[in-house]
């Protein structure tokens, strides 16, 4: 007989340069993938089959939040210093409390001022974050 396993959203902590990021909208609200393949594949003439570890340890977040939530603007500071003076990346943090899921990067920057979308409902806005080196810990739940 299988085991039950629970996850909660509201158990996923989200920080970037010490802003705790809530507002997630509906569907997927976190995406995060390493740049590159950890290893390339070279096959021979003869079949011999070689690979090659990349070091490349950059990578993706991609964060969406409802267009009225709060942290917008905590987010727009953030944004609009590193505009001025390209020093505002920071540290990013992902960890799912309802496993031992985690994200962690040093040095985070947001790729772009986001796109802005207005219509007769309440939209989404999409954070795209560059990391130079990303850990990437996929992991079950515990509770």
């Amino acid at each position: 007989m299988g085991t039950l396993r629970n996850y909660s959203p509201d158990l996923v902590d989200v920080i970037f340069k010490g802003i705790t990021i809530t507002g997630f909208a509906d569907g997927t609200f976190i995406e995060v993938e390493r740049e590159v393949d950890t290893f390339t594949k070279k096959v021979g003439s003869l079949g011999d089959v070689a690979r090659t570890k990349s070091l490349n340890k950059s990578g993706k977040i991609t964060i969406t939040v409802m267009d009225t939530h709060p942290v917008n603007d905590a987010l727009a500071t953030v944004i609009s210093d590193d505009e001025q003076d390209g020093r505002s990346f920071g540290a990013f943090s992902m960890k799912d409390r309802s496993g031992t899921t985690q994200v962690r990067a040093t040095e985070a920057w947001c790729m772009k001022v986001p796109k802005v979308t207005r219509a007769q409902a309440t939209a989404n806005v999409v954070y795209v974050f560059e990391a130079a080196s990303i850990f990437i810990r996929h992991a079950g739940s515990v509770i």
